[in-house]
């Protein structure tokens, strides 16, 4: 920092300031790495939580190193109102190649849920494209609903495939997984179980993907569902 005197009466002391971050995020405060010490045991699977014992009630530069390699900063105003700190991420923060990778992710495991859906997969025979660290929980429930509705069509789906995926936002959810909303463009073929009639369609729609970054990669933890097939045999 560096104040007159005139500041220095004006500038409050505030403490056990807080400062959440994605696990394994290095943080450094006013050009100071913050050590591991300041962790506290609130931290979750998922959330680093630095609590600083005292710091000044001014304008201070927050820089953040991600697992990914990423690297954010920030200025932050700590006072008695705004005591803690929560790093956010938007589009903006991403390079076009990494965009990129996020895109390839997206498209190679919802793919892979098509095509277990399409052939009657368990979760457990098309999981391997997902995340290892992180619960699945959420995502195998909308599997299997997917699985049921499938079953229950009169018709069945082949050569599906994405044909454009494009970001609009990019966030973290409070797990600070990285919330991505998609507009996706998909075609397919479905087949009529009665005479074997088939229908090629076209189709688009808009999703929420949740990715963990995993060994490099980015990895699906959970969507808000799988795309949606109609077909009409008459």
């Amino acid at each position: 920092w560096s104040l007159d005197t005139q500041e220095m009466f004006n500038v409050s002391l505030i403490e056990d300031y807080e400062i959440s971050v994605p696990k394994g995020t290095e943080v450094t405060y006013n050009d100071i790495k913050v050590s591991d010490k300041y962790l506290l045991d609130t931290s979750t699977d998922s959330t680093d939580i630095y609590s600083l014992p005292q710091v000044l009630g001014v304008n201070t530069k927050v820089s953040f190193k991600l697992a990914n390699g990423m690297e954010l900063s920030d200025e932050v105003s700590p006072s008695s109102y705004y005591d803690s700190y929560d790093l956010e991420i938007s589009k903006n923060d991403f390079s076009d190649e990494e965009q990129e990778k996020i895109s390839t992710a997206i498209k190679n495991s919802i793919s892979s849920a098509m095509e277990g859906l399409s052939t009657n997969k368990s979760f457990d025979d098309i999981k391997n494209t997902f995340a290892t660290t992180k619960s699945l929980d959420d995502l195998k429930e909308e599997y299997n609903d997917s699985l049921d509705t499938f079953n229950d069509k009169n018709y069945t789906i082949s050569n599906f495939e994405i044909t454009n995926l494009n970001i609009s936002a990019i966030s973290f959810d409070d797990d600070y997984n990285i919330r991505i909303k998609t507009r996706i463009n998909y075609k397919y073929t479905a087949t009529s179980k009665e005479d074997g009639e088939t229908d090629d369609n076209t189709d688009y729609d808009y999703f929420y993907c949740y990715l963990a970054y995993e060994d490099g990669e980015y990895k699906l933890v959970d969507i808000d569902s799988f795309p949606s097939v109609y077909a009409y045999f008459f």
